[in-house]
């Protein structure tokens, strides 16, 4: 039995195997001529496969390109466009990945950012606006996290401890935004059946 596993590896998966089996084909071929009538049939065979990137200015040249690297640049023919070859890029630099401590990963770290911003504001109209925006975030970000432990003071605690102490804020300080319930409204319901 033959699987694809065993067979050579393909050069552009996109285009399948019968596609590859074709450009080994068109190598073969003595005459020129016939080569590049080959190589225009699959090329026509191409195209169809991706329709929706006709539209690209440059189509015909990635298509004929994509033959060339197929045939590892071999295929002896008069070509159309001038092809450019693809150097064999290796594995990519892999990148760096911020690892930061989030103290509660339910707030994320962007609102950990924001705290220590704003704790070193001066005091005034420009803060409390601040302080209102982060805890209705806040408040958000623990909604969607664990709808049951939707609490103001567990909001002005976190704030307080993420603060060092400098954000303090008072019960009714605060204008919670209404698109999230308050945690009365939260808990589950029940829904009743028809019996």
């Amino acid at each position: 039995m033959d699987y694809n596993t065993q067979r050579e590896k393909l050069r552009l998966s996109e285009y399948g195997r019968n596609v590859q089996s074709m450009v080994d084909y068109a190598m073969t071929i003595s005459d020129r001529g016939e080569r590049l009538n080959c190589a225009k049939v699959i090329i026509g065979v191409m195209s169809r496969m991706y329709p929706q990137n006709k539209q690209n200015a440059n189509f015909d040249q990635m298509l004929w390109d994509h033959l060339a690297y197929m045939s590892n640049y071999q295929l002896d023919i008069d070509w159309p466009y001038e092809i450019t070859k693809v150097s064999e890029v290796g594995r990519p630099e892999r990148m760096p990945y911020p690892m930061n401590n989030i103290q509660f990963r339910h707030y994320g770290h962007l609102v950990e950012q924001l705290v220590q911003k704003v704790k070193d504001m001066e005091e005034g109209p420009e803060r409390e606006q601040l302080i209102n925006m982060l805890a209705n975030q806040m408040r958000k970000d623990l909604y969607y996290s664990s709808k049951n432990a939707l609490d103001p003071k567990r909001i002005a605690d976190n704030l307080y401890y993420m603060s060092d102490g400098k954000i303090n804020i008072e019960e009714g300080q605060v204008r919670y935004n209404s698109s999230i319930p308050t945690s009365n409204t939260a808990k589950s319901r029940r829904v009743k059946r028809n019996k």
